[in-house]
């Protein structure tokens, strides 16, 4: 009888393991950065765009792609993504939520720019045609 269970036990577990596996978020949690006045500039960050949410702003992850911890404001801060024309930028921050896509007044940038306030910024970087590929997400504090 121990050797039955011990078997039944070896064929379930795995198969447990695999069916949780459809129950998890795409990132168990965003990668925070703090970026301050002595912060690399540009500072360069890169991942996997898209998700399954769909939102306003396309495909976009369950959790952050990135966090960005801003410790004092900046007169001036440029988000800019890199990657196939299908990806998209949303930015929820102290100032609102935002929406970039790529269009033809944007010349095809996919990029926000302005006053940032300190805080943190859940930055998600989705993609509109409901695939997956890598971006570059590069942070400047000059113009």
């Amino acid at each position: 009888m121990e050797v039955q269970r011990s078997s039944v036990l070896a064929l379930v577990t795995p198969l447990l393991l695999l069916g949780l596996g459809g129950l998890t978020s795409d990132r168990a949690e965003a990668r925070t950065v703090e970026i301050s006045a002595n912060s690399p500039d540009p500072l360069t960050l890169s991942g996997t765009a898209g998700g399954q949410r769909q939102s306003d702003c396309g495909f976009i992850p369950n959790t952050p792609s990135e966090t960005l911890r801003l410790t004092q404001a900046f007169p001036f801060l440029r988000l800019k993504v890199d990657g196939p024309r299908s990806v998209t930028l949303l930015v929820d921050g102290p100032g609102g939520r935002f929406c970039i896509l790529r269009d033809q007044m944007s010349n095809g940038q996919l990029e926000m720019s302005g006053y940032w306030g300190p805080g943190n910024y859940n930055i998600y970087i989705g993609d509109s045609a409901n695939a997956q590929s890598s971006y570059v997400l590069t942070v400047c504090r000059r113009n």
